[in-house]
């Protein structure tokens, strides 16, 4: 497979990609050869659409890594009165308060 065919397939965008037909097109446009696209083609975008998809799941494995340990609720509040040194299992609770 030509690397440098399978490169510029990757930069064409997704909707050019999908289509066999648009992607021959728009790489015939900008001067590729004919004989080469013709054996070539379908490995190429075949690579691109692999490497696009993994390129993107790796983003997203990445958000929800950064999701995780993004402190939330009771933990943030905890982190607050650690910060500034109190105990957090002094923090005192809803039924904790007497109420009147």
């Amino acid at each position: 497979m030509d690397m440098a065919l399978a490169y510029r397939v990757q930069m064409l965008p997704a909707k050019t990609r999908a289509s066999r037909s648009e992607t021959y097109y728009a790489l015939r446009k900008s001067g590729w050869p004919q004989e080469l696209l013709d054996r070539e083609i379908d490995s190429a975008i075949s690579w691109a659409n692999s490497h696009c998809m993994t390129v993107q799941q790796e983003k997203f494995r990445k958000t929800r890594a950064a999701k995780k340990t993004k402190l939330k609720g009771d933990d943030a509040l905890d982190q607050m009165f650690r910060s500034v040194g109190a105990d957090p299992n002094e923090i005192p609770g809803d039924r904790d308060w007497q109420r009147t």
